[in-house]
């Protein structure tokens, strides 16, 4: 059973405790030599800024999180621990239908 079977999830626009989050988690990456879009924190910030930031949550944590206007993502991140648990895949479908909104 994965994570998110147990935890609530939600899928909103970022907060600016969730942009501090976001960015301290890839800046950890960066740190430790991993890929990371830690270089793109600038846009990630101004997106979040915008309402373009769209964070997935399991139980209060950020498991993933997509940044573009409706209908174009910029970069799209699962947090490593939550990888393969369907919350990237449930952020892109969230992503999708907000585009065919926007249509």
């Amino acid at each position: 059973m994965g994570r998110k079977d147990v935890y609530p999830v939600t899928i909103a626009n970022s907060t600016d405790d969730d942009l501090e989050e976001i960015l301290a988690w890839l800046q950890a990456e960066d740190v430790a030599g991993e890929t990371t879009f830690h270089p793109n924190r600038n846009m990630i910030a101004a997106g979040h800024e915008a309402g373009e930031l769209i964070v997935l949550k399991v139980g209060g944590e950020i498991g993933a999180f997509a940044l573009g206007a409706p209908g174009v993502i910029d970069i799209f991140e699962t947090k490593p621990a939550f990888r393969r648990t369907g919350v990237g895949r449930m952020l892109a479908q969230h992503c999708i239908g907000r585009a065919a909104e926007a249509d």
